[in-house]
């Protein structure tokens, strides 16, 4: 009996009106840009700019559409959208390249 009681309060809780105050949340929007060029991580025991992924490969298709582009499948590259919604884990042997919403690739980085 005791978790039929523990649930119903845990629903009538997540099913809780949300207040209308907004005096608290910080508008980013108008904030300033944030670079498109990727921080380098440190690599210990290395140079601190050393990429381990490819990313230097790629840098050159900046500018173009990834539509036009045949990419190799594998763990080792992820392409995707600034709109996508992505893993935040870091993998310093991945390289991520993502297009913007007209399609052009913007940024290709380590991670």
């Amino acid at each position: 009996m005791k978790y039929v009681c523990l649930l119903a309060l845990m629903i009538s809780a997540a099913c809780a009106p949300v207040p209308d105050d907004t005096s608290g949340i910080v508008d980013i929007t108008d904030g300033p840009e944030l670079p498109t060029t990727p921080v380098a991580a440190s690599n210990p025991g290395g140079s601190p700019d050393a990429e381990e992924c490819d990313a230097e490969t790629y840098r050159p298709l900046l500018g173009t559409p990834a539509a036009d582009t045949v990419f190799p499948t594998g763990e080792r590259l992820r392409v995707y959208s600034e709109a996508d919604i992505v893993t935040q884990e870091y993998i310093p042997q991945r390289t991520n390249v993502v297009f913007d919403s007209s399609g052009r690739i913007n940024r290709v980085f380590c991670g």
